[in-house]
């Protein structure tokens, strides 16, 4: 069992010597991936091998295990048995990542945030596959849209300082934000905390952001980029977020409305830990093992 397509060339190079069957969970393109956000060039080495260890995956593997709706279908497209394929979103802990109304109060104390400010927060590292520059514009849209009240936390592994002078250099006040390096046991509270999330991909259409996941579970709507996913498509069908274009001109402000309108109503935290349920829970991941074995 391979998590990923760099792992499944291993799987697939062991069966390829001794002819042990195997399976590829989270399976995607992950050589494309690499190649459009710039890492590798079409001619790279890596690009080649990984394109070609893929390729004997889908022909090879036992079953393949993407993680995106969106992607199973273009596998079928490509040939591969729909015997052999099963869409397993990334799983979350929804207790672990459950909205703690006391644990709310305690953070937005210790970050100096006010009990009724509004608090957006971004859990993740900036550029390659997520936005850098332009989530930085975002962030200044968004506390214009909202106003005053508006605080901005930042969950990040990246240099706070790096984050501060980016903030800054689009006009938002360092009252107005925390950033902090929080261990993984610790963001849960972090999220709690929060009234929603951003979720800054760059447009990838066969990823299961594990983060939109954690927000949901925490109940908290998403502001996501479309084309992510299956989850930009679930949003503008169920809710639990709004979703934004930076190439189509007025797009951010109407998925800002639509947000806004989300956080008005009074069950919103309960309707949107319910996508968390139907689409992140481990039961999927466990109904798809069953099926296999």
């Amino acid at each position: 069992m391979a998590r990923g397509a760099p792992a499944g060339s291993l799987a697939y190079l062991v069966w390829q010597r001794i002819g042990i069957p195997f399976y590829v969970e989270s399976f995607e393109p992950h050589a494309e991936y690499m190649r459009q956000v710039g890492v590798w060039s079409r001619f790279d080495p890596r690009y080649l091998f990984q394109q070609y260890w893929e390729n004997r995956q889908k022909r090879h593997a036992q079953a393949l295990l993407p993680v995106a709706e969106n992607y199973r279908q273009q596998l079928l497209r490509e040939g591969v048995s729909p015997k052999r394929v099963i869409t397993v979103p990334c799983s979350v802990n929804l207790v672990d990542f459950a909205f703690d109304p006391k644990e709310r109060g305690q953070t937005r104390a210790r970050l100096g945030f006010a009990p009724d400010a509004l608090v957006g927060v971004y859990a993740g590292k900036f550029g390659g596959i997520y936005y850098d520059d332009e989530a930085f514009v975002l962030f200044r849209k968004t506390a214009d849209f909202f106003g005053p009240s508006f605080r901005l936390l930042v969950l990040s592994p990246q240099p706070a300082a790096e984050i501060l002078l980016k903030l800054a250099a689009v006009g938002i006040e360092p009252a107005q934000v925390k950033v902090v390096f929080a261990p993984f046991s610790e963001v849960p509270r972090y999220l709690s905390a929060a009234d929603f999330g951003f979720g800054l991909h760059r447009p990838t259409p066969y990823v299961s952001p594990i983060k939109v996941g954690e927000y949901w579970a925490n109940g908290l709507p998403v502001l996501l980029t479309a084309g992510v996913g299956d989850d930009s498509a679930i949003i503008e069908r169920e809710g639990g977020g709004a979703v934004f274009n930076l190439e189509q001109p007025g797009s951010v402000p109407i998925a800002l409305l639509t947000l806004q309108a989300l956080l008005e109503a009074s069950d919103c935290r309960a309707n949107t830990y319910q996508l968390a349920v139907r689409y992140r829970s481990i039961e999927r991941a466990r109904e798809a093992y069953a099926a296999l074995f």
